[in-house]
């Protein structure tokens, strides 16, 4: 099976090629300079740093990765939005309480 060649560096330079926001870049340049080394602890800070990993891997792999991504990014997405849907539930639950205790409060 043939290899296929990705890009292993991100630079100012590419981002601005490729449309990225001015403000991703701005974010990029302030935390790695004109360019970083495509390498998984700099993956991992552009997600602490909130970057759009997912605009990355749009511009960055070939159609034939980009697919398999996709499938595999589902199944994550998904398991996000159920965390994130517990999340929601047990806020608005919360805000029942606060909302009672500040009409009951009231009424005394």
């Amino acid at each position: 099976m043939k290899k296929t060649k990705i890009r292993r560096t991100i630079s100012v330079r590419w981002l601005r090629s490729q449309g990225a926001s001015c403000s991703e870049i701005e974010h990029f340049q302030r935390e790695f300079g004109e360019s970083a080394k495509l390498t998984l602890p700099n993956l991992l800070r552009a997600a602490e740093l909130r970057l759009d990993l997912h605009w990355l891997a749009t511009h960055l792999l070939p159609a034939p990765l980009y697919e398999g991504y996709l499938k595999k990014r589902y199944s994550l997405y998904e398991e996000y939005w159920k965390k994130l849907d517990s999340l929601y539930g047990d806020y608005l639950k919360k805000l029942a309480i606060l909302i009672w205790d500040i009409v009951s409060s009231a009424s005394r």
